[in-house]
């Protein structure tokens, strides 16, 4: 028995559509990984006055945020965010930073809930470094391929 095809288009095209309006609303943010150009929104989002230094090999990007929280994104030659670094009272948006890597960073089993010890994630292309206690928490995430030629990683810290 076959089934029309036509029982079944105004579905797939429904689909289809619902589909691409998601695709193209996705929220531009600065992440890792991304284009130092969307730095602007993570300004916007996290309500910071922006503050960029030129390095040898690399920009920082510092976003002094409400409250005391500080937040660093490292650009590379290309443009491409290669590291967030943060410090202050309260940890900020993870989401927001580390974009597409924050699902594998949730799901890293590291990653847990942990009282009174640090959260590290450590993958061949995305480490994660985060301590502290309430009202003075700190943390980098990097991307170690993309980390320009001479980079200190003591920097992040």
């Amino acid at each position: 028995m076959q089934v029309p095809v036509r029982r079944y288009t105004p579905y797939f095209a429904a689909m289809t559509a619902t589909l691409l309006c998601f695709a193209a609303t996705t929220p531009a943010h600065a992440s890792l990984g991304a284009q130092q150009a969307s730095i602007a929104a993570d300004v916007t989002h996290f309500r910071a006055q922006l503050k960029a230094t030129a390095a040898s090999n690399y920009t920082v990007s510092e976003l002094d945020g409400d409250g005391g929280r500080v937040t660093r994104e490292f650009t590379n030659g290309t443009g491409t965010v290669f590291a967030v670094a943060w410090s202050g009272p309260v940890r900020p948006d993870l989401s927001q930073l580390f974009g597409i890597y924050f699902a594998r960073f949730q799901a890293d089993s590291h990653v847990r809930v942990r009282i009174r010890r640090p959260l590290r994630s450590d993958d061949i292309d995305f480490v994660v470094r985060s301590g502290g206690h309430p009202g003075k928490v700190w943390g980098f995430a990097v991307l170690p391929d993309q980390v320009p030629q001479g980079f200190q990683m003591e920097t992040l810290q």
